[in-house]
């Protein structure tokens, strides 16, 4: 196992109860008396799967005999993606400034996430190299893709 494997863990575990606490603050349970959830629901339960996935990791860790390895022992193809990584967290947090900003605009503000998870989709394929074909149609799907599934089925709001 390597040492990191109890770092990686420890972040999946911080994230998942800081996302966990905010689920909680948004409610599980619609206010309403319909049965639909409320806009805390999948959020814990995302966040306990995310929690989950850090025991899991420790778990594993514990109950591995063999002799610890190296934190970060890197082979060749592996140290080119620290930057990719970077780039990956820096559009997520522009993705999450775009959406901010446009759900102060009321003429967008009902698609501001949409907008800004298209956004997010197109810029990210286009810096991994995709065809502009598998770039738009990707992009286009998995947006649609999310607005059926949570905003028409689920009746879940992504308001701010």
């Amino acid at each position: 196992m390597y040492k990191t494997d109890y770092y990686i863990s420890g972040a999946f575990i911080a994230v998942g109860v800081a996302f966990l606490a905010g689920s909680l603050q948004l409610g599980l349970s619609a206010p309403t008396s319909d049965g639909i959830p409320g806009s805390g629901f999948f959020p814990f339960i995302l966040a306990g799967l995310v929690i989950l996935l850090g025991v899991a990791i420790i778990a594993k860790g514990v109950l591995d005999k063999k002799e610890k390895r190296p934190a970060f022992l890197l082979d060749p193809d592996q140290k080119g993606n620290g930057f990719t990584w970077l780039v990956t967290i820096l559009g997520i947090f522009v993705m999450l400034v775009l959406w901010l900003a446009l759900s102060k605009v009321e003429s967008v503000r009902q698609y501001a996430f949409e907008i800004s998870v298209l956004g997010f989709a197109l810029a990210m394929n286009r810096f991994y190299k995709r065809s502009w074909g598998f770039t738009l149609v990707f992009s286009l799907a998995i947006v649609a893709l999310i607005h059926i599934l949570f905003v028409r089925v689920l009746f879940i709001s992504f308001d701010i």
